[in-house]
């Protein structure tokens, strides 16, 4: 990445539109360097290459780590079907 320079008010407006405002930034230079950023959402703060958030769409590594977890997030009737199918009436579940 070359350290191409898009102006302050660009680089907002790209970040806004990629993030739907959840994203601020500051100390922001060029595109190349680094800039510091925090998570309107969860209040998480990072500094990173600015063109990591703005062009590539990488964003708050703590939402995604939530996000993440309830993608992956399976009920309790589910998790003892999947129990069942795999070892059958030789594991009992209690409170």
């Amino acid at each position: 990445m070359n350290n191409q320079s898009i102006t302050l008010s660009e680089a907002l407006f790209r970040l806004n539109k990629n993030h739907n405002r959840t994203i601020g930034m500051k100390n922001y230079r060029v595109i190349g360097d680094y800039a510091d950023f925090y998570c309107f959402v969860c209040g998480y703060k990072w500094t990173t290459k600015a063109y990591s958030v703005i062009n590539e769409g990488r964003g708050c590594k703590k939402c995604s780590y939530i996000k993440t977890g309830k993608n992956n997030s399976i009920s309790e009737d589910e998790a003892l079907k999947r129990i069942t199918n795999i070892h059958g009436d030789s594991i009992t579940m209690s409170n």
